[in-house]
């Protein structure tokens, strides 16, 4: 199996990806879980993050945060 990603980030600071398994294009959801930058208060990346791993798969939001350091409401599921 050959998985590829193509990401691209916009001026905006926008990113989008694609994904693309033995050549096809697969659906893809994108969590963005970049270092906070201008604008972002650690606490506001925080919880946009934490947003994130909650809403994906148990792998990708362990892809997200080592194990050990998931929050509750993700290690939950919830």
């Amino acid at each position: 199996m050959s998985v590829e990603v193509v990401t691209v980030r916009d001026g905006r600071g926008h990113t989008h990806a694609r994904v693309f398994v033995d050549g096809a294009e697969v659906p893809a959801v994108l969590y963005d879980i970049a270092t906070p930058g201008a604008g972002w208060t650690p606490e506001a990346w925080s919880a946009q993050k934490v947003s994130g791993a909650s809403a994906a798969a148990v792998a990708a939001a362990h892809a997200m945060y080592p194990p050990q350091t998931l929050p509750v409401t993700v290690a939950r599921g919830a």
